[in-house]
């Protein structure tokens, strides 16, 4: 019996597809293709491009003049490209990732194959190499951080305690911006970062706005995005200028509490349900419930414990209550408890984790404050 023949196929920009860009290492804001046959891989690109790939592209990729490539025939479109890679590059069968542009696909007819699964799943272990790059995006985030803690430790406090900085009343937008600044000052570049106070700290992704007051938790979480390769680096802390309350510092504790057990526990092997379980369990036992109220908000820990981390920010494996497939070495994940109450606010710490063969290992450098002086 033939053995039948499969390929694989992208048509996307590297900016916004993770696939493409893992493949071939190449960022583009245009979209180009990228092809796999008999175990080479390649990448059609225009003449605008052929010298920046050849430097920047992975080593692997075999890199196709477009120009050349369409010589032969006086229609340089996008469906005459495709045209040309299945008459010359002859397949059975073609398989796409889910995201396939539509308008592309009657070219195939029946050779298509949509991947009903990932399209490349090494991605989910990373290398050395990848590794090294999310450590970079983590230190940018750090440092962001740091710039962050900085503002809130120069501030003062007016008699309607709100915080002051450089003499004008220090607001989320103000601390957002900042905190953004000093990212982009660092190669790196992002969108939604969250700099929440008081209330709005109740609302998980309210990315924060107005002034920013005392003795109230301000939850800062930033997640820049390497401008050089694509990878990821995230990272919360909640803080407090001034006086922490009481009920504040309890519920700190329980989430550092939460955390920590949960890292201690992660290895090759560890169901990350069974993680998020166990660290619901450590809220509760400290006396934070998770539930809905009368008007059927959530309040306490309603999110998952955390996500992967590479070429997307939230990607594969997930860290919460459905998640059953094991941890495996490589994994890179987000541990991120967090409990929301709408009389008080919330709290929430993230560390950044990659599982080892032997455990795993806490890439966050940056310590633990809650209250600034």
């Amino acid at each position: 019996m033939t053995r039948k023949s499969t390929g694989k196929i992208i048509f996307a920009d590297s900016l916004t597809n993770p696939d493409i860009l893992y493949a071939s290492g190449f960022m583009s804001h245009d979209a180009f293709l990228y092809f796999e046959v008999n175990r080479k891989k390649y990448i059609v690109l225009s003449s605008l491009e052929l010298e920046r790939a050849s430097c920047e592209a992975n080593k692997e990729i075999n890199i196709i003049n477009r120009e050349d490539f369409l010589s032969e025939t006086n229609d340089k479109s996008v469906n005459s490209l495709f045209r040309e890679i299945i008459l010359q590059y002859k397949q059975d069968k073609w398989i796409v990732p889910y995201n396939f542009p539509v308008l592309y696909s009657k070219i195939f007819k029946n050779s298509l194959s949509i991947c009903k699964e990932e399209f490349f799943p090494k991605r989910n272990y990373k290398n050395k190499k990848e590794i090294k790059e999310i450590s970079k995006a983590l230190a940018v985030a750090e440092k962001a951080m740091s710039r962050a803690e900085t503002i809130l430790a120069y501030s003062s406090v007016n008699n309607k305690l709100e915080l002051v900085y450089d003499k004008k009343p220090l607001t989320s937008e103000f601390l957002k911006n900042e905190i953004n600044l000093e990212i982009v000052r660092n190669g790196a570049h992002t969108h939604g970062t969250i700099a929440s106070s008081g209330l709005q700290c109740a609302i998980p992704h309210n990315t924060g706005s107005g002034i920013i007051k005392a003795n109230l938790p301000i939850i800062i979480d930033i997640f820049p995005r390497l401008e050089s390769t694509g990878y990821w680096g995230d990272i919360t802390r909640t803080f407090v200028k001034g006086k922490v309350q009481k009920h504040l510092k309890q519920a700190y504790d329980a989430i550092k509490l939460a955390r920590d057990n949960a890292i201690s526990k992660i290895k090759p092997g560890a169901i990350p349900s069974v993680l998020h379980s166990e660290a619901t369990e450590d809220l509760v036992k400290k006396g934070f419930k998770t539930g809905r109220d009368s008007h059927g908000k959530y309040f306490g820990f309603f999110h998952g414990l955390g996500h992967g981390v590479g070429l997307e920010i939230h990607e594969n494996p997930r860290v919460n209550a459905l998640a059953t497939i094991p941890l495996e070495t490589g994994n890179v994940i987000t541990i991120e408890p967090g409990i929301y109450y709408p009389e008080w606010g919330g709290v929430r710490l993230e560390d950044l984790i990659v599982v080892t063969k032997n455990g795993a290992e806490n890439l966050t450098k940056y310590p633990n404050i809650l209250e600034i002086d």
